[in-house]
């Protein structure tokens, strides 16, 4: 897997990129450390997923196809999770975690996302 990818969000193509500016633009955001990310905190993978929209756009001097707002108001919750999913694949592959483990932090994001699925009354 390269470190950038294109995905649908907001009904536009919108392309990721992991890197180091990435990372430290998710610092200048989160006003924390990037091994400080919560991995389970949305404000946290917005601040990453943002980071990673803006390295992708900023290192070819493009403005990127949407903004925060965009994301907190208009994305849909699917679009939301394949945002969280694709950045935090992403990362994975920047750092080159082998596949077991991958696997691993995967079920275990799967098992929070369905913690966190709205239940039918």
């Amino acid at each position: 897997m390269t470190n950038e990818k294109t995905i649908q969000l907001c009904g536009k193509e919108v392309r990721l990129r992991y890197c180091a500016a990435t990372e430290t633009g998710f610092e200048q955001l989160a006003g924390k450390s990037i091994g400080d990310i919560d991995f389970q905190s949305q404000e946290d993978l917005i601040r990453l997923a943002v980071s990673a929209i803006l390295a992708s756009y900023m290192r070819t001097g493009e403005e990127a196809p949407v903004k925060t707002e965009d994301l907190l108001y208009e994305a849909k919750p699917a679009e939301i999770v394949e945002l969280f999913k694709t950045t935090i694949e992403l990362r994975l592959a920047w750092y080159d975690i082998p596949a077991v483990v991958a696997e691993e932090l995967k079920k275990e994001q799967a098992e929070v996302e369905e913690e966190d699925a709205p239940k039918n009354a």
